[in-house]
């Protein structure tokens, strides 16, 4: 039997948009991690 299990952080992202495009950039963005909660992903081969 083999098992596999992916812990990864949650991200959240945050969009930045300058509509006039006062700053010379027309959009952009910001992501953010948090520790807690996380994502768990597992999988098992019952062969």
């Amino acid at each position: 039997m083999v098992k596999i299990r992916i812990t990864t952080p949650c991200r959240i992202h945050l969009s930045l948009i300058d509509e006039n495009g006062y700053t010379g950039r027309v959009d952009g963005g910001i992501g953010l991690m948090l520790d807690r909660p996380n994502v768990v992903f597992e999988a098992t081969n019952h062969a």
